[in-house]
């Protein structure tokens, strides 16, 4: 087998990839979201922080961010999922979700790996299996499988992002129709409909990479797996 020391890619890089980036989409559609607050907070950063206080400020925001980033990895796999689902269901749409790839039974793999003990869980969920023993006999191939999956968690997240500035933006044009806000829709600030459009646009565009990553994932499990068999046959 292969030294695993020569491709051994820290975690906190996956974290980075896959918590931290949609954060920072958040704090810019935010900020981009709502144009008053964000010139008042860049006035009050300029009047008031010193040195010392700015790097607790972008240390918390790195906390938050990072903290951000857990919750939509979490939930995305659920409220992403649903979008894509409903979106498959609409005429125009949904042949661009027809593809086989995207719940894949991997239990035939599982089966073929020949562990000493049953795998009885849901098998779609089957393919970590496969890639904690792409890890094993290869694991210059395993960490390249983990870094395609880190991608396709990354989009899933962004999508869940974009999905809450879209929502953020419908709710925020409500209240202001019936009179419960008294913030301003500004164009291209929460509320306006060049903002709605935009981040919804995002949304789309964001969970249909989520749809074909996870698509090409899975088919790329299945055609690595001949290789993994002979690369452990070849390591005994």
């Amino acid at each position: 087998m292969e030294d695993n020391k020569n491709f051994n890619i820290p975690n906190y890089f996956y974290d980075l990839i896959v918590f931290v980036s949609p954060s920072i989409l958040l704090i810019i559609g935010f900020l981009f979201g709502m144009p008053k607050f964000t010139k008042d907070l860049l006035n009050n950063i300029k009047g008031n922080l010193g040195a010392i206080d700015f790097i607790l400020v972008i240390l918390l925001i790195l906390f938050m961010a990072y903290e951000y980033g857990r919750f939509a990895e979490a939930l995305s796999h659920t409220f992403v999922s649903r979008m894509i689902d409903l979106l498959k269901k609409i005429f125009l749409i949904k042949k661009l979700f027809k593809s086989i790839d995207y719940n894949t039974d991997f239990s035939s793999l599982v089966v073929d790996i020949e562990l000493p003990i049953e795998i009885q869980r849901n098998k779609h969920n089957n393919k970590w299996t496969i890639y904690f023993y792409a890890l094993l006999v290869s694991p210059s191939i395993g960490q390249d499988l983990l870094k395609r999956y880190a991608w396709e968690k990354l989009s899933r997240s962004s999508a869940f992002t974009f999905e809450i500035l879209f929502f953020t933006s419908i709710i925020h044009s409500f209240f202001s129709f019936f009179g419960l806000s008294s913030l301003p829709i500004q164009a291209y600030s929460f509320g306006s409909y060049q903002y709605t459009s935009i981040v919804f646009v995002f949304s789309f565009c964001t969970a249909y990479e989520y749809y074909r990553r996870k698509c090409w994932n899975n088919d790329l499990l299945f055609k690595i797996f001949p290789i993994l068999k002979m690369a452990q046959l070849m390591a005994k």
